[in-house]
């Protein structure tokens, strides 16, 4: 399963900033990793972009659910194309979704894909 970042003229990627990715217990992984389920940048110009995996129907991935993890393996394998990619969120729904990946609250979780909604 690959992933994918959609880049936009607001986010160079460039050699100057600092990526963080994290894994599902929540911690730092490189960036690159199938297990990176959510990416800061921290940019040349002081800003912060923050993204969380999602799949392809935009909703935010849950990797303790394994029905959900089956079904974007499943979409991987028949499409033969990337089943997810990492959308912009919010510094909030960010910090949910981290806490998520952390704890396995499912408060989190939902505040996190309603962050993603209403920012998008």
């Amino acid at each position: 399963m690959e992933t994918k970042i959609k880049q936009t003229s607001e986010t160079p990627f460039d050699s100057k900033q600092r990526e963080l990715g994290f894994t599902i217990e929540g911690k730092p992984i490189d960036t690159d990793s199938q297990k990176c389920y959510a990416k800061s940048y921290d940019m040349s110009n002081g800003r912060t972009d923050y993204y969380v995996k999602t799949n392809v129907t935009h909703i935010i991935v849950d990797p303790f659910n394994q029905e959900h993890v089956s079904n974007l393996e499943r979409t991987a394998r028949r499409t033969g194309s990337p089943s997810s990619s990492f959308e912009s969120i919010s510094k909030n729904g960010f910090e949910a979704y981290v806490q998520y990946l952390t704890t396995k609250n499912p408060i989190f979780y939902r505040r996190s894909s309603r962050e993603l909604l209403v920012n998008n």
